[in-house]
């Protein structure tokens, strides 16, 4: 792999290209193997419009299995922000067939029929695997869409009418990707999801764990999208140093907080900064335990609280035998 040539690896890329699409497609959360392809687009532009074609047409086509489409989707939003042969005209003109398919989608006349409150993955899982793809590209690539503060291609794109979509992307995505992407709608001005993320918390708890594949047994309530990333990240550590100078490492927004971080509080889970936030925890170590051993002073205990509860129930049942 060292010594590729194109002229005398062509017949070996076109032959994984094909196992691409036989083999890896159709297997479920790989590690590292995909990485060999990925290797192996990067080393010529047109391979990479091959590599991208192929996810594509792939997506796009109704004759394929909904979990093989979401699959060619994710490889391709997750080969525009990780590979860096990929540069900003080819990443707006691939973002660009992308979203047209979307709003194609969504343009259908069967607003009518769907209804925010209850996800459908079964029948629109490409349509959502699509929203979350494109919204991983904005997220992770935002600098290279916006040039000198003019966000005339993040407005075109019109992301406020897929967010405001009845089908309701925004409730089955990846929380890390809806986060980051909430940021940079916010931080551009482009769009707000953040009314939308907070009616999407009240409606109910997701039930997590169910593939988007799979048959829903829990209806009315929203299923989580199978948030695979096939690109993210690179695990073996000896070859590493084939993939580190083709592979384009996450640039968070910073100095941003959008309104729902302010509204989650201390919700580690939601973060998508926890490293960050790792790194600080041993200076306040001694004040949280001090913060600790004054709160349980303050408040009562619990066996206090036990028979308050207790109390409470035996007045309920006494109403209850008077009626």
């Amino acid at each position: 792999l060292e010594t590729f040539s194109k002229d005398t690896g062509d017949p070996m890329m076109q032959t994984f290209l094909k196992l691409f699409t036989t083999h890896i497609l159709t297997s479920d959360k790989l590690n590292s193997v995909q990485f060999i392809v990925f290797f192996l687009v990067n080393q010529s532009k047109a391979y990479i419009k091959q590599f991208l074609n192929i996810n594509l047409e792939i997506f796009k086509s109704v004759n394929q299995a909904s979990i093989i489409r979401q699959s060619a989707i994710n490889h391709y939003g997750g080969f525009l922000c990780r590979s860096l042969e990929v540069g900003p005209k080819t990443l707006r003109k691939r973002l660009n067939q992308l979203v047209k398919w979307i709003h194609d989608y969504i343009g259908r006349d069967s607003s009518a029929e769907c209804d925010y409150m209850a996800v459908n993955l079964t029948s629109h899982g490409p349509f959502y695997s699509a929203c979350q793809a494109a919204f991983y590209v904005v997220a992770f690539r935002h600098a290279d869409l916006v040039e000198n503060d003019d966000v005339t291609y993040l407005r075109s794109l019109d992301m406020n009418t897929i967010i405001t979509h009845p089908l309701n992307p925004l409730r089955v995505i990846n929380k890390n990707v809806l986060r980051e992407f909430a940021r940079i709608m916010t931080f551009y001005q482009v769009a707000y999801c953040n009314n939308i993320i907070l009616r999407n918390k009240r409606i109910t708890l997701p039930v997590i764990g169910l593939s988007s594949a799979g048959p829903s047994t829990a209806q009315g309530k929203a299923l989580m999208l199978d948030d695979y990333f096939p690109y993210d990240k690179y695990l073996l550590p000896k070859t590493l140093s084939l993939i580190k100078p083709l592979y384009r490492e996450f640039q968070p927004l910073v100095n941003h907080v959008s309104d729902t971080d302010a509204s989650s509080g201390s919700d580690s889970e939601d973060s998508i900064d926890d490293a960050d936030k790792q790194s600080d925890c041993s200076s306040f170590t001694a004040q949280q335990k001090q913060q600790q051993h004054q709160s349980r002073r303050r408040t009562p205990s619990s066996s206090s609280r036990r028979s308050r509860t207790l109390s409470v129930t035996d007045v309920i049942s006494q109403v209850l035998d008077t009626i």
